[in-house]
């Protein structure tokens, strides 16, 4: 199954779209949103900030460390490697959003520490 592809309606936040519609297979669209916001918060973003490909990493980051307590460690290990496949093959397809925002520097801390990035 290839949950790589855009989401109908991808309109202005294509990787928010993106996110919500692979969580919701997993969460349901309600849930999916729920952890979204959660995540977002969290890090400190603005609530309706337009995500990036390193934005939605974080907010993967975030959904792992919740599943991982909860569905044990090969299983969320399973998704979050399925799921960040799908993402770098989406991010190939659909460019960063004209509008996009980079992350600040707290969240290059934080990728920086999980080894997503240089320090």
């Amino acid at each position: 199954m290839n949950h790589g592809t855009a989401p109908p309606n991808s309109g202005q936040d294509p990787y928010r779209e993106w996110l919500r519609t692979r969580l919701g297979q997993e969460l349901g669209v309600h849930g999916a949103e729920t952890v979204i916001q959660g995540a977002v918060q969290r890090q400190g973003w603005p609530a309706l900030r337009v995500l990036g490909p390193r934005d939605v990493v974080a907010v993967l980051q975030d959904v792992y460390s919740g599943l991982h307590q909860t569905i044990g460690d090969i299983r969320a290990d399973s998704w979050l490697q399925s799921t960040t496949v799908d993402l770098a093959e989406y991010a190939q397809t659909v460019p960063v959003p004209a509008h996009f925002r980079p992350a600040g520097p707290r969240s290059h801390a934080r990728a920086a520490a999980l080894g997503m990035v240089g320090a």
